[in-house]
């Protein structure tokens, strides 16, 4: 709402009487003669606290009633400036959202939730333990006391916190489809709630529900969440770090601080990268105080309590991460991480090429599915505008009504929407989607509303802090990313991001397009059919362009992962009938979910598997039948034949199976864009070892 758009109605005051403020929907604040006695410093005190707080940042605070004792001196004029504090906390592109949620609201996010969980549980026959990291995390169960309960050198791929999620829920459920994937099935579907929680506080209720239909119906994080890896955990937990950073800094209390700090130190127990909520908070804090210095206006965020806040998350997440790094130093230190790290890292020579493949890698994991999270996400902030406009939310609440009646409501409109830009739009959205890409097209728009709101004419206040978050946020792993080699799991923390930004940006345009406040309800509206024209051709022209890509992935998240789970059945088929019910051994080399597999179809049999890091040959023949098994990752080492070689006639090739690795796998070793994507089958060989 503009500030100019604001009337103030009142009944006759006393010149030294106490008064309540009432912001209501339309436009109108009403004030009202209350009985307790506070002085006119109280009433400066009140607002100042109203403007500095955490709560200024809602509409919570708006609809608080502010209590002043108004001396006969200035009244009029403490009334005006009162009435224009709370309007400068209502401009439009500050984004407020409201204190409380409609049972309305919550029953849709009830909804896209639910739709999430199904997306993601659904099929669970399809989903098995395939990825190189994930038999590394989900094999502690098969290791004793000896082997320190854990895969050996878990410590360099993860941190043990995902881990000890697999093993509980092995012990728990047993070795069922779902017990190794059910803690990353669950983060991926808590995180849908958690995005609305955080893009609701930060931008407003309309990208609240928009963010979280993006993140519903990403094929990307469908894919993710059903595999047993660290990043979507650690997305999780970094959400809730980096929302809570945002009520430290815009609220006195420290609670919020400790919040975010046992989020991050979680996320750095779950994945090394975790300490990214701690970047966050410091450059978006710094970021907001330059921005406030080059629009040369004085913040009034209490910096020294910010930096306080700071320290005392950084010092909370210490301590929560404190226990990895101990055990770390009985393994060589976290400089054996970092050295493992430092290995995947490519030059400056390298970033674009990176860039382009985490491009390609996203076009190829998404489907129509993903063009549909855009569809929903922009139908579904427009519901819950109309339902805010109607009424439907707290401002109608019996209090407030009450209050109200004896006003005239001359803007109350009830919400009005035009159509022919929400068509326009839905048809540009899904043309941008089909050329583009989802997540390229959410993360334009993320560009877009940052730059708007950083670089515009608005002014700086407690509500640009989101965007100063969200900006190094996006921004930061944007640049960063491509540093890393393209596995395309690592580009989830900045798809989180995007959702945000894409929530903001649109929740921003659909309270630009359904208004609540201008008018009457009997103006005609215009539509612009030109507009809604140019956006029909520019969709047909995509879709024509581009649909066959999108229908011929299907759901990309659904794929089966069972490739390695059958050839671990047919490995253990013939290794029983050639072993004839005796003690046989089976070494598997460089291929931990292979290990998984094999382990798991052992059963009751005297079959052993045991991982193994290094091809030697044994100075002595084995007494048991031993079996030698290597895979995709050891058939790519440069030393492989070599190392194959060294054993001479003492290895005896028994058997050899061809599958097909799903893309969760496949697209760790090769680019979508290459000519011959997927290429050849895989091949996992058996060797006899006399």
């Amino acid at each position: 709402m503009r500030r100019r758009s604001l009337r103030c109605e009142h009944s006759e005051i006393p010149s030294a009487s106490s008064v309540v403020f009432h912001y209501h929907s339309d436009g109108v604040v009403t004030i009202k003669p209350h009985r307790q006695e506070i002085t006119s410093a109280g009433f400066r005190h009140r607002f100042s606290r109203l403007n500095r707080r955490k709560n200024s940042n809602s509409r919570a605070a708006l609809h608080r009633v502010a209590k002043c004792d108004l001396v006969s001196r200035g009244t009029e004029k403490r009334i005006e400036k009162g009435i224009a504090l709370l309007a400068s906390h209502e401009e439009l592109n500050n984004a407020i959202p409201p204190a409380r949620t409609s049972r309305r609201e919550l029953a849709l996010l009830f909804g896209i939730v639910i739709l999430a969980a199904v997306l993601r549980f659904a099929f669970p026959s399809r989903m098995a333990i395939e990825h190189f990291d994930e038999g590394v995390y989900a094999s502690n169960i098969w290791f004793s006391e000896e082997a320190d309960f854990r895969y050996p050198a878990r410590h360099l791929y993860g941190p043990p916190l995902l881990p000890a999620f697999i093993e509980w829920s092995i012990i728990l459920f047993g070795l069922g489809t779902l017990s190794a994937k059910l803690a990353s099935l669950v983060a991926g579907t808590a995180t849908i709630a958690v995005v609305w929680w955080v893009a609701r506080r930060w931008f407003g209720a309309e990208a609240g529900i928009a963010a979280a239909s993006l993140a519903a119906l990403s094929d990307f994080h469908i894919l993710y969440s059903r595999a047993a890896l660290t990043d979507v955990m650690m997305c999780l937990w970094l959400l809730i770090a980096v929302g809570s950073v945002r009520e430290m800094f815009a609220s006195d209390r420290h609670r919020w601080a400790i919040t975010a700090g046992l989020a991050t130190g979680l996320a750095w127990a779950t994945k090394y990268n975790g300490w990214l909520p701690l970047a966050i908070a410091g450059s978006g804090f710094v970021l907001f105080l330059l921005i406030s210095r080059w629009k040369k206006q004085v913040t009034t965020e209490p910096r020294m309590g910010c930096v306080i806040s700071l320290i005392a998350m950084a010092l909370t997440a210490a301590v929560v991460w404190s226990p990895v790094l101990l055990d770390l130093n009985n393994r060589g230190g976290y400089a054996a991480v970092a050295a493992n790290h430092r290995g995947y890292f490519g030059g400056l020579s390298d970033w674009l090429p990176s860039l382009f493949r985490q491009i390609d890698n996203h076009r190829y994991l998404e489907g129509w599915l993903s063009c549909g999270a855009l569809v929903l996400a922009i139908v579904a902030a427009v519901v819950v505008r109309h339902w805010t406009a109607r009424g439907f939310t707290w401002n109608e609440s019996k209090a407030s009504k009450a209050e109200i009646g004896s006003v005239p409501r001359q803007h109350a409109t009830g919400g009005r929407t035009n159509w022919g830009v929400v068509a326009a739009i839905l048809l540009l959205t899904i043309a941008s989607a089909v050329s583009l890409g989802s997540s390229m097209t959410i993360g334009v728009l993320t560009v877009a509303v940052i730059g708007v709101r950083l670089l515009g004419r608005s002014k700086c206040d407690e509500t640009t802090l989101p965007f100063c978050l969200l900006a190094v946020w996006f921004c930061g792993l944007s640049i960063a990313t491509p540093f890393y080699f393209p596995y395309p799991r690592l580009t989830l923390p900045w798809l989180v991001a995007a959702w945000l930004g894409g929530g903001a940006m649109i929740g921003w345009t659909v309270r630009k397009i359904v208004d609540n406040n201008g008018g009457t309800a009997t103006e005609k509206q215009k539509h612009p059919w030109w507009i809604l024209v140019g956006s029909a051709v520019l969709f047909c022209g995509a879709v024509f362009l581009g649909a066959n890509r999108w229908t011929e992935r299907g759901i990309p998240g659904w794929q089966s992962q069972t490739g390695l789970k059958e050839v671990a059945g047919d490995i253990a088929v013939q290794v029983d009938s050639e072993s004839s019910g005796r003690d046989a051994l089976i070494l598997v080399y460089a291929e931990p979910g292979l290990f998984f597999q094999l382990a798991v179809a052992g059963g009751d049999s005297q079959r052993a598997a045991i991982p193994i890091g290094a091809l030697i040959p044994p100075t002595e023949s084995p007494t048991t039948p031993t079996y030698l098994v290597t895979g995709p990752n050891a058939h790519r080492a440069p030393n492989y034949n070599a190392a194959i070689s060294a054993f001479g006639d003492r290895l005896q090739l028994a058997a050899e199976y061809a599958y097909r690795p799903s893309d969760l796998v496949l697209l760790n070793w090769s680019s979508p864009s290459d000519p011959v994507f997927p290429g050849p089958k895989q091949r996992v060989r058996l060797y006899r070892l006399r």
